[in-house]
């Protein structure tokens, strides 16, 4: 699977220079839980929920093997007055919306 250049733009943004290769092939290489590689949308998950933590990612892209839903609510969702509350779509670019995002 080929990455999309919003992914590729954030990962630029967001990460080292010396890891964009090791996050690159991460999120290139994702699988979720049937085996199938993981879609845009987990795929942004896993590096919002991340914060630029190369080792949080590595989590997280392990966890998509397990339960996918767990990785977007980390990287979609707070936790705010003990309610979860969905804070971003990350079904769209990060071009549309890297602005929003809260860090």
């Amino acid at each position: 699977m080929t990455l999309l250049p919003d992914i590729l733009a954030y990962i630029k943004q967001e990460f080292p220079a010396e890891q964009h290769g090791r996050v690159t092939t991460l999120v290139d290489s994702a699988v979720i839980h049937d085996g199938n590689p993981a879609g845009p949308r987990c795929q942004r998950a896993a590096l919002v929920g991340s914060h630029g933590s190369l080792e949080h990612l590595e989590r997280l892209i392990a966890d998509l093997k397990k339960d996918y839903r767990d990785v977007i609510v980390e990287g979609e969702y707070e936790v705010r007055e003990k309610k979860l509350l969905r804070m971003q779509d990350l079904n769209q670019l990060f071009e549309n919306k890297l602005n929003n995002i809260e860090k």
